[in-house]
Formats: C-alpha cells, sequence, structure tokens
C-alpha cells in the first residue's frame, strides 16, 4: 500500500452488547468483510471492474482478545485497506465501545477523489454506514428496512381524519396570533 496516498478513518459506536459478543463478530474474517461490505465495495472500485472481478479478501494479522483485531483487506495480490479495531467495554450499564480506525489506499488524483465522492464512494461516509449497519445487527439482530413495507395512498377516511387535524390546528395558530395582536394593543 502506498503510504504517501493513503487515507486515514477513524470512526466508533457504542454497541448494548458485551465486549466478547462483539469481539466474536470481528475475529472472523468473512464476518469483517460482511461488517465493511459498502467500504470492501468501494475498495473494488465497482463502477470501473469488469463483473467477475472477485471483491477484496480480508484477513486478520492480530488479534489481542477481547480488545484488539488487526486486519488487512485484499484484492487480489494487492493490500487496498488495512485496518485496526478496538473493543472496550462501555461505561456501567452503557455496552461496549467499538473504535475502526482504517488506512486506505485513496486516489492521489484531487478530481478522482472529488468524482468518487460525488458518485457516493466517500469512504468516510461508507465507513460510518457500516458500522450503524454492524450496531444494528449486534442490537436487534437485523437490519431495520423500509424496502418491501407497504405504501399507499390514505384511506377516505384517513384524509378526512389529516384535514380535521390540519384544520383545527390552523384555527388554533390563527387565534393565538389574534389574541397576541390584541393583548399587544
Amino acid at each position: 500500500m502506498d503510504m504517501l496516498h493513503s487515507q486515514k478513518l477513524t470512526h466508533a459506536v457504542t454497541i448494548q452488547r458485551s465486549p466478547r459478543d462483539v469481539f466474536a463478530a470481528w475475529q472472523n474474517p468473512e464476518e469483517v468483510s460482511g461488517i465493511l461490505r459498502h467500504l470492501s465495495g468501494r475498495l473494488r472500485n465497482e463502477p470501473e471492474e469488469p463483473e467477475g472481478v472477485a471483491g477484496p479478501h480480508v484477513e486478520i494479522v492480530g488479534l489481542d482478545p477481547p480488545r484488539r483485531v488487526e486486519w488487512l483487506a485484499r484484492v487480489g495480490d494487492e493490500a487496498r485497506c488495512r485496518g485496526v479495531t478496538e473493543i472496550t467495554p462501555g461505561a456501567p450499564d452503557r455496552g461496549t465501545e467499538l473504535r475502526v480506525m482504517v488506512e486506505i489506499d485513496a486516489e492521489s488524483h484531487v478530481v478522482k477523489r472529488t468524482i468518487s465522492k460525488l458518485r457516493g464512494h466517500d469512504p468516510v461516509l461508507l465507513l460510518r454506514e457500516d458500522l450503524r449497519n454492524f450496531k444494528q445487527r449486534m442490537e436487534a439482530g437485523e437490519f431495520p428496512t423500509t424496502l418491501g413495507q407497504p405504501s399507499g395512498k390514505r384511506t377516505f377516511i384517513g384524509r378526512r381524519l389529516l384535514r380535521a387535524v390540519q384544520d383545527r390546528l390552523q384555527r388554533t395558530d390563527e387565534a393565538e396570533v389574534r389574541s397576541a395582536t390584541d393583548g399587544a394593543s
């Protein structure tokens, strides 16, 4: 990895699980690849690489149970990303603090970095999203999503109730304005 053109990212989240549970998820290379799925997609430069190109392979290069995991993500033979995950107990009854420090091989050209960010490939945002999803999965056991939920127009009764509430709020606001102007004079 070219240290001259690397970008360092750090993000932390507090997870309402024991440090042992959080560490167990981070010591498995396949799990780390799944946890960092958005950032891993960024490492592959998804839009530019042809189909069939293997995604990053994550290997654990250092373990200090249950506090620290060091890992390296490779695409082919080239190291594209390395990271350190630190797991510390939070305040009593406050869960576990998970801090991830990542160093990625960033584009050296300013125009390429700007285009990458405009396309939604900002590594900082991708890391935050990945850790937010990990937190949700650890705490709830799944990723909350609105996909597949029904949506549509309100029923006739729903529209009438909504209009009645809006009318009442508007009349209340108008009455408050009148009383304020009457009291000021």
